[in-house]
């Protein structure tokens, strides 16, 4: 029998993940490129006061949507600061939001208790929850999907018109909001949902066939994609045409009764979004001209859909193998998902999440680019899945193997948290770490050693406790692996807002990235375009001036010859920062406090 579950329950979960994402969420600097791209351009809007093409360093960035940079752009201007704090917080408020959003969508649907579990197995997860504390899109993206797809289930099954065209417009509201963050991946998902929607609703869904069906799809489509990327016969993505195509006809056929109403809403739904996206690609349209737009379609969507450069290409199984570390501890409970009597037994909602989520997986798996963040959407979906699981296994309503194996999974989990929280307190005490970083990480791998022993202590077993044991592993291990490393040496702060005082007290600086055209991490904390200079006679000439000239250069570069400079002619002032290695070097010592330069002396001719 299950405890009566407290009502209040959400205000738990709630101060929960305020915690989780918002605990330090600021202490390391913006580093990376990706995060470059999304705290810089919202910088540049107000600086230029133009909201409709973003730049990064002065040049136009049109590789995403704008509506997260409008969001972080909106914090920076009522808190009148910019920084990785207030950059990280939309993504930390979607991410708050999305959780609660789990629970209050799945308590109808999958119960009270199971919502609960894949609230909390979506908040533990790691990788969500590390997506979570970057300023990125990927977690903003996937609230805006998941209340899309939420919205399109409920207009699939609402009573009267009225209601089915008021949640095809709230789905609509969503996925506009989805495409304006990512362009038109969301759309996959919404298909995926489509797709699933009948096939767990129609003949073969509740039998199990439907489930075989999709094993078998998922399999044929994995060999097919393998044998075109080892052969390399055919460029054009056939695996996932294919699949596509089969998993529209067979939902199309296996409930008759239900797809014209379900095609009819997730159409209206899909062309709710692309119209409230529209006015912002026509002023894009008509601000960059069709040419470049045309090829930014081109490189952004066709060209990763079936080819993909080394630095987002993978296997058709990249998605596969990543899961069991993406989702731990709970990813070990997945093979419930493709158990024929969870299933039979489980509800027709279990069963549409569970092939929502993998279906997408699938789509994404056949896509020729790939990253970890781009199945991100699927994760609720999981999520909800795996709460049913949780749920029965509290409830002693699991049987045979589904038993035994949660039960090992319980107890195994929490020794492993256990063992870790004992490893990051030694960790903390024995190198030279900063003391706050010393005290949080000792206070936390404490609060996670005594909540393991209770846990042990208790029948039937607490998954209360491994959930939240999970929870405060994951944040320690950001703490450690992230928050206090990315700062100093390991930041191109430092030498970035140096640059910027130089550029904006007069000084002459120019950049020579010699295959980056930008670098946005850097610009965020320059906060003024840096000129790139890539006519090194021109470098050299004005080493030799007299007029006080730094430049930026990576010191690979300036190493193997690709930027040819006489090693007498420059000091080297700052760096090496980062691993892209940048280096501040000029003709002048830095000054100490940066003041308009005075005029160059004119040199004297030799005729004179």
């Amino acid at each position: 029998m299950v405890s009566p579950i407290h009502k209040h329950f959400w205000v738990v979960l709630l101060i929960a993940a305020l915690f989780a994402v918002f605990f330090e969420l600021g202490r390391m600097d913006v580093c990376t490129d990706n995060e470059g791209q999304r705290a810089t351009p919202p910088a540049e809007m107000l600086r230029s006061g133009n909201y409709v093409v973003p730049t990064i360093n002065g040049a136009t960035y049109l590789a995403k949507p704008p509506l997260l940079y409008w969001a972080i752009a909106g914090v920076y201007r009522i808190t009148g600061e910019i920084s990785a704090l207030t950059a990280r917080i939309p993504t930390a408020v979607c991410a708050v939001a999305l959780v609660l959003a789990v629970y209050l969508a799945f308590r109808k649907r999958l119960g009270e208790q199971a919502a609960r579990f894949a609230a909390i197995a979506l908040l533990a997860s790691p990788y969500f929850l590390e997506r979570s504390r970057w300023a990125e899109l990927d977690v903003p993206l996937t609230l805006a999907t998941f209340l899309a797809i939420a919205a399109c289930w409920t207009a699939f099954e609402a009573e009267t018109s009225f209601q089915r065209a008021g949640f095809t417009l709230l789905g609509g509201l969503a996925m506009g909001a989805a495409i304006m963050l990512k362009g038109p991946a969301p759309v996959l998902f919404l298909g995926a949902a489509w797709a699933a929607y009948l096939l767990t609703r129609g003949k073969t869904g509740a039998k199990g066939k439907g489930l075989k069906g999709l094993a078998i799809v998922t399999v044929s489509a994995l060999v097919l994609e393998y044998l075109l990327k080892l052969t390399g016969v055919v460029a054009f993505p056939f695996a996932l045409v294919s699949a596509s195509v089969y998993c529209v006809v067979w939902s199309w056929r296996s409930a008759p009764e239900m797809r014209l109403k379900t095609a009819g809403i997730t159409v209206g739904a899909l062309l709710t979004g692309l119209l409230l996206a529209a006015p912002w690609a026509l002023a894009v349209l008509h601000a960059q001209g069709w040419e470049n737009i045309r090829k930014l379609l081109s490189s952004e969507v066709l060209t990763r859909t079936h080819s993909a450069t080394e630095i987002n290409s993978g296997s058709p199984v990249y998605y596969l193998l990543a899961l069991p570390l993406l989702l731990a501890p709970w990813s070990f409970l997945f093979p419930f998902h493709f158990s024929r009597t969870e299933w039979r037994e489980n509800g027709v909602s279990y069963r549409f999440c569970t092939a929502t989520a993998w279906l997408s997986i699938l789509v994404f798996s056949l896509v020729a680019g790939k990253e970890y963040e781009y199945i991100l959407p699927a994760f609720p979906f999981l999520a909800g899945a795996t709460g049913v699981t949780l749920a029965r296994f509290l409830g002693d309503d699991l049987s045979g193997w589904g038993k035994r194996w949660t039960g090992l999974w319980a107890q195994v989990t929490v020794i492993l948290f256990m063992v870790l929280a004992a490893a990051l307190v030694l960790y903390a005490a024995t190198t030279e770490n900063p003391p706050v970083f010393t005290v949080e990480a000792v206070v936390l791998g404490a609060l996670i050693l005594a909540a393991g022993i209770w846990g042990l202590r208790q029948r039937p077993f607490r998954l209360h406790c491994v959930a939240f044991q999970a929870l405060l592993v994951v944040v320690a291990g950001l703490l450690a692996s992230r928050s206090f490393y990315y700062t100093g040496a390991n930041s191109p702060r430092e030498i970035a807002e140096t640059t910027g005082r130089l550029l904006q007290t007069g000084h002459r600086v120019e950049a020579g990235w010699y295959r980056y055209p930008w670098t946005p991490a850097f610009a965020f904390y320059a906060g003024t375009p840096v000129p790139l200079q890539m006519n090194f006679d021109i470098v050299k000439n004005r080493f030799a001036d007299t007029t006080p000239y730094f430049f930026l250069v990576r010191k690979k570069d300036l190493e193997n010859g690709l930027i040819s400079l006489d090693p007498t002619a420059y000091h080297v002032l700052m760096g090496p920062y980062t691993s892209k290695e940048y280096l501040m070097i000029g003709n002048t010592d830095l000054p100490s406090s940066p003041q308009p330069p005075e005029p160059a002396v004119p040199s004297q001719s030799p005729h004179k």
